[in-house]
């Protein structure tokens, strides 16, 4: 359950077309808010405020992009629990791991929940992995219409959930919502890989700010081309410059700002385009 109703004392100022001085009670949409636990090996590891929905896409995403693991392949057994919000995962032996050790390099973020990450050097996009991307800019003004008109129902009823959405060429794609921006992208990526599509081969759409965390969460799993609706920070921009990412902001109405990497972005030609059609 991602929403619940809670009454709320509703004021409209009366200059507003329609609109009466009257105080009325209504009941509203609000977003449920939760914790997640992880435990990995036994001990706890993190805990997360987020949206009670996707839990294990949150929980092996947010390992693998703070580097806790580097696939799902060093992950032996997943458990979860919904009546408590634990999600167990056990690592394999060969893949080491001490929870102490990690909770030293944890830094709290700019995150919904006060979230945390690991401050470890980030490797360079691998541009031999996959076929480059080569995108338009109309691509992505297509792409963010139709999350807004099709997929965006609880934040038109709430105001504060955000959406991540990684588009591949070979299907359509993956989106999942939190009420943080952070969360919502471990989600994605989480289910990228439980459905063995490759984030490398991705674009990251997101609709909040681009911040540093999330470009190092994009960074990790070799994302390319992140976009959001909104603004990077100074760090988000460093890093996707230093990282070799193609960084895009303000992807709305007929603007798009790219920031770092203008070389995947065709602006004279016809580009290859991700999918976007849901068949």
């Amino acid at each position: 359950m991602i929403t619940t109703n809670r009454p709320a004392l509703q004021w409209r100022d009366p200059t507003d077309q329609g609109a009466s001085d009257e105080v009325r009670e209504n009941d509203e949409c609000v977003a449920v808010e939760a914790t997640l636990v992880i435990v990995v090996n036994g001990d706890e590891l993190v805990r997360l405020s987020s949206s009670p929905t996707h839990c294990v896409d949150l929980a092996l995403g947010f390992l693998i992009t703070e580097g806790v693991i580097s696939s799902l392949a060093d992950v032996t057994r997943t458990d979860h629990e919904p009546g408590s919000g634990l999600v167990t995962v056990t690592i394999a032996p060969e893949r080491p791991f001490i929870a102490a050790e990690w909770r030293k390099s944890q830094t709290i973020t700019s995150g919904c929940g006060a979230g945390v990450t690991l401050s470890r050097d980030l490797p360079r996009i691998d541009r031999t992995a996959t076929p480059e991307l080569k995108l338009s800019p109309q691509y992505f003004l297509r792409f963010f219409s139709i999350l807004r008109t099709d997929y965006s129902l609880w934040y038109d009823r709430t105001g504060c959930i955000h959406q991540a959405a990684l588009a591949t060429v070979s299907g359509p794609p993956v989106i999942r919502e939190d009420i943080g921006r952070h969360n919502a992208v471990d989600k994605a990526i989480g289910a990228a890989m439980q459905l063995n599509l490759s984030p490398a081969s991705a674009v990251l759409c997101c609709t909040g700010r681009l911040s540093s965390e999330m470009v190092r969460k994009a960074a990790r799993v070799g994302i390319s081309v992140v976009a959001s609706r909104t603004a990077p920070t100074s760090l988000a921009v460093d890093l996707a410059e230093q990282t070799g990412m193609t960084l895009l902001g303000f992807v709305r109405g007929r603007r798009i700002n790219v920031y770092t990497h203008p070389e995947r972005i065709v602006f004279d030609e016809i580009a290859e385009h991700v999918r976007t059609d849901q068949s």
